[in-house]
C-alpha cells in the first residue's frame, strides 16, 4: 500500500513534476517503478534480518577494531564491527551448515570474509592530510 500524506510540509501543493495516475485513475510508470522498488527493499530488509538474526543465533560473530596510522602520525580507529569468526565457522555442524546453504547465507559469508582481506587495501584509501 503507497499512502500519501497530504499534510507534510514538503508536499508538492504546486502540481508540478510527474504525475502518479493517469487520468483515468491508472497507476503511471512512475508509480509502478516506485512500487516494485519498496516491495524489493521490504524483501531485502526481511532477508537481512534473517541472516543477521542467523548469525547471531549461531554465536558466530565478534567484534573487531580497526586501527590505521596516517603519514602524519595520526591516528584512526574504527570500532564497533561485528565480523564472522572463520573458527567458530568450521565448527558448525552439518546441519547448521546445510541451513545456511539453503538459505543462500553461505554466499554471503563468503563475501562477507572476503571482504574482509580488503579492509587495509580500504584503509589505505583514507585522504592523507
Amino acid at each position: 500500500t503507497v499512502c500519501i500524506d497530504e499534510s507534510f510540509a514538503g508536499f508538492n501543493t504546486v502540481k508540478e513534476g510527474e504525475q502518479l495516475f493517469t487520468k483515468e485513475g491508472e497507476q503511471t510508470t512512475l508509480l509502478d517503478n516506485s512500487v516494485n522498488f519498496l516491495k524489493e527493499y521490504e524483501i531485502h530488509v526481511e532477508w537481512t534480518t534473517g541472516f543477521c538474526n542467523a548469525l547471531k543465533e549461531l554465536d558466530i560473530l565478534e567484534t573487531m577494531q580497526a586501527n590505521v596510522t596516517l603519514k602524519n602520525g595520526e591516528k584512526l580507529s574504527l570500532s564497533g564491527l561485528l565480523v564472522v569468526n572463520k573458527d567458530k565457522l568450521k565448527k558448525l555442524t552439518g546441519k547448521q551448515l546445510k541451513d545456511l546453504v539453503e538459505k543462500d547465507y553461505m554466499d554471503m559469508i563468503y563475501a562477507h570474509i572476503q571482504s574482509l582481506a580488503n579492509m587495509n587495501s580500504l584503509l589505505g584509501r583514507i585522504p592523507q592530510e
